[in-house]
């Protein structure tokens, strides 16, 4: 919700290095988040891979 918004905001404003940190921090955490929803859909829970 703030990531696409802000980018586009840096990029019409030139933007100061503050709001880029921000915007890097804010990426880095989606980022983050996509990797263990990846991991949660790959390694599925329950299964102990007991036959």
């Amino acid at each position: 919700m703030q990531i696409h918004p802000r980018r586009r905001a840096a990029l019409r404003d030139g933007g100061d290095g503050q709001k880029l940190r921000t915007m890097s921090m804010l990426a880095g955490i989606y980022n983050l988040l996509w990797a263990i929803v990846v991991v949660l859909m790959t390694v599925r829970p329950g299964c102990g891979g007991e036959t």
